[in-house]
């Protein structure tokens, strides 16, 4: 599992905004890459929160209990609490050159593993390329050869959120979409150039599945679609 680090002004700005922070002192560029507030459990770079001699861990659960908008008993909120989470929509899990090296090279990366997929319809599933049903984000990378440079439209479906990569920019994202069809969002005036383009799709699955589909055509909804691109083996380039 990969975790973002975050900086003591960053917590600082946070402690702002909900108006806890009286003052401010010393190295605030530091970064922290631990929080305790057991004087006993100090490590490296921790983040020290003092407590009252008789605090307990129950108290800012019982308040956020008290605070939780969630109809139902509290049961009902208890069980939101554990298991409610912020969707990662941004973090860089794999980088380009990764997502594009050859697949009989070795890649070495506790999270990210590269497999060959096969989609022979318009709209896949991520549960079509592998057997983990949870929450994920899934990369699918494809390098499209174009005879000469064209401007073309793209059609996204999608049941998630997602975000789509042509040669590096990203060229479209949603968070979230209310209902699945071939045609969720229309990005127009892309620009192929005459050789090989990087075309990345990069999955966020919430639930227990997404559904996408990407489509390239000559022109907006219900146009002609673009069938003639060639790809490149990815166990030869």
């Amino acid at each position: 599992m990969i975790t973002k680090l975050h900086s003591v002004s960053e917590y600082i700005n946070l402690l702002k905004q909900q108006g806890l922070l009286v003052s401010v002192s010393g190295n605030t560029d530091a970064m922290v890459g631990y929080i305790s507030y057991n004087s006993m459990d100090i490590r490296n770079n921790t983040l020290f929160v003092c407590k009252g001699a008789h605090f307990s861990e129950k108290y800012p659960y019982s308040a956020l209990m008290a605070e939780s908008c969630i109809p139902g008993t509290d049961t009902d909120k208890k069980r939101h609490f554990h298991l409610n989470y912020f969707p990662d929509t941004k973090t860089a899990f794999a980088d380009e050159t990764a997502l594009f090296a050859p697949l009989d090279r070795e890649y070495a990366s506790p999270v990210v593993e590269q497999t060959l997929a096969s989609i022979p319809e318009d709209s896949f599933r991520l549960s079509d390329f592998f057997g983990f049903r949870g929450p994920c984000t899934a990369y699918l990378s494809r390098i499209l050869v174009v005879s000469d440079d064209m401007t073309v439209c793209i059609q996204v479906g999608n049941s998630a959120p997602f975000a789509l990569y042509v040669n590096g920019e990203c060229v479209g994202e949603r968070e979230a979409c209310d209902n699945w069809t071939a045609e969720n969002v229309h990005l127009e005036n892309i620009k192929l150039h005459k050789g090989e383009n990087r075309i990345v799709l990069r999955a966020t699955r919430v639930n227990e599945d997404a559904k996408y589909n990407v489509t390239f055509s000559l022109g907006r909804a219900c146009a002609e679609q673009i069938v003639w691109f060639a790809s490149k083996n990815p166990y030869r380039f």
